[in-house]
């Protein structure tokens, strides 16, 4: 148990300079949408969708971003 306590410490104190995992960057960009809806995550989802059908191929972190790049675009 001694050698896991370490691990995790050094993994705590680390993990500022690891960045963050794909996930984390995935719901960190959906939470930035979530704001410019005020929250309506169905919007937000909806806004997604839009984006994934207009690029099948792309990730749904590409989609995020594409939404908040359309977001941004359409309400300047």
């Amino acid at each position: 148990m001694g050698i896991f306590a370490v691990a995790g410490f050094l993994f705590l104190l680390l993990r500022p300079f690891l960045g963050e995992s794909s996930a984390e960057k995935e719901q960190r960009l959906f939470d930035a949408l979530l704001l410019k809806t005020h929250g309506d995550k169905d919007l937000a989802q909806r806004l997604v969708d839009a984006e994934r059908k207009r690029n099948p191929q792309g990730s749904r972190k590409v989609h995020i971003k594409e939404a908040l790049t359309r977001w941004d675009r359409d309400n300047r």
